[in-house]
C-alpha cells in the first residue's frame, strides 16, 4: 500500500493504493498537492491501445478545498492527444474534453446531481465516432468525437484533489449491441 497499482503508469500527480475511510476496501487515491498551472493528475491503466470500449469507475470526493474533479481518460496517445470525461463533484457537472495537438477543447457538458461524500459510478461507451456518457446509471447523452484514434485508458483527478477511485473496468463493447 502507498504505491500506485502494479503495472499502472503515473503521468502526473501522486497516486497510491490506500484503505478507504472504513478501512475495509483498498482504493486508488490521488494524494498529491496542486500541480503547476492547471495540469490534471493522471494515471494510465495497463491496457492495450483501444478505440472502442466500455469503461467504468467508481468515484468519490474525499477532500475539501481543491477541485473535486475525477474521471476517465480515453484514447490517450501522448500528453497532447486524449479524451477526458470528468466529473466535478461540488457543482455536479460532467464534462467531455478533447485534447488534440496539445490544445484542450470542451466538447460537451451536463449538469446532473453527483452524490457528495458517496460513491458515484461514471461509465462511458466508445464505439466508432460516438461516446455515450452515464452517471449512476443515468444516460447523460451521446457525443460525436472527431477522428477517434486508438489509445490507452486511465484515470484523472483535479489539481490538488483528494479523490477515491475504485472498481475500474475496461472491456471491449458488446458485439452486435447498440452503444451504451
Amino acid at each position: 500500500m502507498g504505491e500506485p497499482p502494479r503495472g499502472w503508469e503515473a503521468l502526473s500527480g501522486r497516486w497510491a493504493v490506500q484503505l478507504d475511510e472504513d478501512g475495509r476496501n483498498r482504493v486508488l487515491v490521488q494524494t498529491g498537492p496542486p500541480l503547476p498551472g492547471f495540469d490534471l493528475p493522471a494515471i494510465l491503466a495497463p491496457t492495450p491501445l483501444v478505440r472502442d470500449l466500455r469503461a467504468a469507475v467508481k468515484v468519490k470526493p474525499a477532500g475539501t478545498g481543491a477541485f473535486e474533479t475525477m474521471g476517465l481518460i480515453l484514447r490517450w496517445r501522448d500528453p497532447g492527444t486524449m479524451t477526458i470525461v470528468r466529473v466535478e463533484g461540488t457543482p455536479g457537472r460532467i464534462w467531455l474534453d478533447r485534447v488534440q495537438d496539445g490544445q484542450r477543447s470542451l466538447r460537451a457538458g451536463n449538469i446532473t446531481p453527483v452524490h457528495g461524500n458517496r460513491w458515484n459510478i461514471l461509465r462511458v461507451t466508445a464505439q466508432g465516432d460516438w461516446l455515450n456518457l452515464f452517471l449512476n446509471g443515468q444516460f447523460l447523452g451521446g457525443v460525436r468525437e472527431d477522428d477517434p484514434v486508438p489509445g490507452r485508458v486511465g484515470l484523472m483527478a483535479g489539481p490538488g484533489a483528494r479523490v477515491l477511485l475504485d472498481d475500474f473496468l475496461m472491456e471491449p463493447p458488446a458485439t452486435g449491441a447498440a452503444p451504451g
